[in-house]
């Protein structure tokens, strides 16, 4: 059995020329509930601040913005995956899911 959404966070790409990836869109989704409505709303104020930041300079706010989700939503996303895979899902739903590492 596949789960319906994917629970593995898109990770790297996460603009696509002057379009920032939020929620759903970028993967980012719990885990434990596939819930997304929290990381849609988190991730989209990251890409204003992102935008904000950067004053709309298109190439510094991807850098930007991939850098706070990567510090604010993966690290948590990351963990909780490494959890759901090792505890609750060992049979392979969260297969493409990393430990954090130790600087996370």
């Amino acid at each position: 059995m596949k789960p319906v959404i994917s629970i593995k966070p898109r990770g790297q790409n996460l603009a696509r020329g002057r379009v920032l990836l939020a929620g759903d869109a970028a993967g980012l989704i719990d885990p434990v509930t596939a819930e997304c409505i929290t990381y849609a709303i988190w991730s989209g104020q990251l890409a204003a601040h992102a935008i904000l930041d950067c004053t709309f300079d298109p190439a510094k706010v991807r850098g930007r913005y991939q850098s706070l989700v990567s510090a604010e939503i993966l690290v948590e996303l990351k963990a909780l995956g490494y959890c759901m895979r090792s505890r609750v899902y060992p049979l392979g739903f969260c297969e493409n899911m990393e430990p954090p590492s130790a600087n996370e």
